[in-house]
């Protein structure tokens, strides 16, 4: 049988009532003690890492009624397909994570982009888990069609040293360049340690800035490391830390590589279609990564091969590119951005309107591999 269990860490974001509650809560109240201080001394709202739920297999009271509305059947008699592997289990996969995932950015980002739109102010932040295609699958089911609604695309960066995979990075930058937004953040260096040099700071961040990201926010500053605190993620950018009061080159450093970098325009020539939606199709909660391992390794082997050739490529989002997309002049136009080249990874499947999409693109004289 299945049951409903409704977890008290956290709300149902999927909910617009929910959201609805939860704006008036916090950014209503803020705005209503500091009215005046909107778009000047406060510029923003930073949400960080938010999700549908990323314990346990995903789902929403409004589910019945979207679903109903936009496929015309009962979730009820598909739910089972989620931990099951029958010939139906892939069709119903497919339906109901595209759905969590237009619920995730339209009733969550969208209504928190559109307030901050009216009140003078911007929106900024990042989901949870943005660097692995199994990891969106915890909280979004992919978490590029967001950042169409954040003015300031975002993304996190826990832990010490450099990743072999730039998806994060890059994710955030394609949209941000294709969409003519100016800044791309990053939270960073959390986890890393008290004992991380400035060496291994500017790594990390010289990582992050040649793949799409502009903007640094330290993940730390500590009013006081007193008891539990010294061990609360550092390092934190405060006189707590010893280099701290030396560290003016340093930042000096990023201030200008990120006022060139968000003042000039990177343009790629290639888009690699993202392949996180492939991944709805047989992403199983209980054995988690293991269930899409093969379309993990296949989509970081190719994306690894475009950076080892030196080919600078963007990713395209199913959702964005069906906003924003079309073909002029044998060329794939995603917003902002004209792509001479697609490349298409290893999958079961692609959207329809993707395909509908690249078929347009191929036939006008596109390359398409």
């Amino acid at each position: 049988c299945l049951y409903i269990k409704d977890h008290p860490s956290y709300a149902d974001i999927l909910n617009p009532d929910v959201v609805s509650q939860f704006i008036e809560r916090t950014h209503e109240q803020y705005y209503k003690r500091f009215k005046r201080h909107f778009g000047q001394e406060i510029t923003g709202f930073f949400t960080d890492e938010p999700q549908y739920f990323r314990y346990a297999t995903p789902y929403s009271r409004v589910l019945p009624g979207e679903y109903k509305k936009a496929y015309g059947a009962d979730v009820a008699d598909g739910l089972l397909y989620l931990f099951m592997e029958t010939p139906a289990a892939k069709e119903f996969r497919y339906k109901y994570y595209s759905l969590l995932n237009k619920l995730y950015t339209e009733n969550f980002y969208k209504r928190l982009y559109d307030w901050c739109e009216v009140h003078n102010c911007k929106l900024t932040g990042h989901s949870v888990e943005e660097n692995q295609v199994y990891a969106q699958m915890w909280g979004a089911a992919g978490v590029m069609p967001s950042y169409e609604y954040e003015h300031i695309p975002g993304i996190d960066w826990l832990g010490r040293g450099i990743v072999a995979n730039a998806m994060s990075s890059r994710q955030a930058g394609s949209v941000a360049r294709q969409l003519n937004k100016k800044r791309v953040l990053t939270e960073t260096y959390g986890c890393s340690g008290w004992d991380t040099t400035p060496r291994e700071l500017r790594q990390m961040a010289e990582f992050q800035f040649v793949n799409g990201v502009n903007t640094i926010c330290q993940h730390l500053c500590s009013y006081s490391i007193k008891g539990q605190a010294k061990s609360d993620y550092p390092p934190s950018f405060t006189r707590h830390n010893p280099w701290i009061p030396r560290s003016k080159p340093f930042f000096d450093y990023f201030k200008r590589l990120s006022y060139i970098l968000s003042n000039t325009k990177e343009q790629a020539d290639t888009l690699v279609i993202h392949a996180v939606r492939s991944a709805y199709l047989t992403y199983d909660r209980a054995k988690d990564g293991e269930s899409v391992r093969a379309l993990e390794d296949s989509f970081a082997k190719l994306t690894d091969t475009l950076t080892a050739r030196g080919v600078q490529y963007d990713y395209g989002d199913d959702y964005i590119m069906s906003r924003h997309a079309g073909v002029e002049n044998g060329r794939l136009i995603v917003g902002a951005c004209a792509y001479e080249y697609v490349v298409v990874p290893e999958t079961e499947s692609l959207d329809a309107a993707t395909v509908k999409l690249l078929t347009e693109f191929e036939r006008s004289g596109g390359n398409v591999s």
